[in-house]
């Protein structure tokens, strides 16, 4: 059955990991498996279905951190600014629509906030493969 998730649900989720990773459970290869036990266990009274390690697994690697991959793009990206009260990357109309044109997933953005951005920095910042140098 497919896991709902709420915005508290991915603070709570984020929130584990970052304890977590205070906890050494976190290698440059990837977050250890006892990890995703201490998420199953925080989100247990989530809710809807229940969130398995792997679906917490899933829910981290394919919508949390891409979504940062996604806005820290923008964020990065010449012309661009942050607002670092609402968590929203900022440009002229014209910017932001030659940048959606080449990047059509990041149309989300232009209006969406992204609060868990600097928390995900934390827990991405010296292990995220940019694909630098491949």
């Amino acid at each position: 059955q497919r896991c709902t998730w709420s915005d508290s649900d991915d603070a709570i989720l984020v929130a584990t990991l970052r304890k977590a990773k205070e906890d050494g459970f976190q290698a440059d290869s990837g977050w250890k498996p006892q990890t995703w036990a201490r998420c199953v266990e925080a989100l247990k009274d989530s809710p809807g279905p229940t969130k398995t390690a792997e679906k917490c697994q899933d829910h981290w690697g394919k919508l949390l951190k891409n979504s940062y991959n996604l806005v820290s793009a923008i964020h990065h990206t010449s012309g661009f600014g942050w607002d670092h009260g609402l968590k929203i990357p900022t440009a002229a109309s014209d910017v932001w629509d030659a940048y959606i044109t080449k990047h059509p997933k990041a149309a989300r953005w232009r209006r969406t906030p992204f609060p868990l951005y600097d928390e995900i920095l934390y827990l991405v910042d010296g292990v995220v493969a940019t694909g630098a140098g491949a």
